[in-house]
Order: structure tokens, then C-alpha cells, then sequence
């Protein structure tokens, strides 16, 4: 399987011309060709040679990301998925998650769920029953992961 996107290139490089920084230990980190507003995709996946593969991919945006110290007044960017389809949680095996992935999983359903609500209901396009339909469907593909409550349901040869 081939990915057709070329990556941002993140560069990590030293520096030794700052002032508060006498033993050159500081280090910058650009993105390269990538401003804030700039979309890209993000495709973690796994793949067996020949065999088969799974990918989740995401559109992000670059945008701009506060941070707890500021350095020589630079911007820093950060990523927001513009991407809100649910996960389908029936692929993960839940158990293999650290806190931080399942939290990170949590709060993008959460969002998915806020935001197409909203979409949904504002849009005026479906009729009550579809749109209960819909809010019902996607309250359960945005349900919230437990720690271990959860085993992937996919059938293993």
C-alpha cells in the first residue's frame, strides 16, 4: 500500500545565538512550508506487507497554539482536526490504549457528537424523525471509551 501525501516536514534543530542560552541547548522546531490555516492530512495506520493494512486518517489545520513560555516572541502552531467522523470504536481493542489515547479518543467523540448535533438540528434539512434517527445513531458511535470496557469485536483468522 502506498500513501499518496507527502508529509510536513517538522525540522528539530539546535541553535546556540540565544541570549539565556550559553551552552547551546535550546532547540527550535519549524514546520516547514506550513503556516497557520494550512491543512493537511494525518494518516496513522498499520500495515502488513502483501497483506493487509488499516489507516484512520484525519484532515488537520494548522492553527495557532498558546504556550506555557514564550520564546523571542515567535508563533507557534498547533493542529485541530477538521476532520468529525466518529472512530469505529469496534476496531480498537481498548485495553492496549494508555489514559492519554482513550482521553484524546473521549474528547474527539465528544466533539463529534457537539458539533454535528448542532450542524444537524440548525440545518432544518431532516425531518423529526430522521433527525432523532441521526442524533440516536451518532450518540451511540460517540459513546464514551472505559478503561478496559471495550474489546474489538472484528473476527481474527
Amino acid at each position: 500500500m502506498l500513501v499518496t501525501d507527502e508529509p510536513v516536514s517538522i525540522v528539530f534543530d539546535s541553535f546556540s545565538s540565544c541570549d539565556d542560552d550559553a551552552d547551546g541547548s535550546h532547540f527550535l522546531f519549524c514546520f516547514e512550508s506550513c503556516d497557520e490555516y494550512c491543512g493537511d492530512g494525518m494518516e496513522q495506520g498499520f500495515y502488513v506487507d502483501g497483506e493487509f493494512g488499516i489507516r484512520i486518517e484525519n484532515v488537520l489545520i494548522t492553527v495557532s497554539a498558546s504556550t506555557k513560555h514564550n520564546f523571542r516572541d515567535m508563533k507557534f502552531l498547533g493542529f485541530e482536526s477538521a476532520t468529525l467522523v466518529p472512530i469505529q470504536t469496534s476496531l480498537v481493542d481498548v485495553k492496549l490504549l494508555t489514559d492519554e489515547e482513550r482521553s484524546f479518543l473521549n474528547d474527539y467523540h465528544a466533539r463529534c457528537f457537539r458539533e454535528l448535533s448542532r450542524f444537524a438540528k440548525e440545518a432544518g434539512d431532516l425531518d423529526p424523525s430522521d433527525l432523532s434517527q441521526f442524533l440516536s445513531r451518532l450518540e451511540k458511535a460517540t459513546e464514551d471509551v472505559l478503561a478496559g470496557a471495550h474489546v474489538c469485536s472484528y473476527s481474527q483468522k
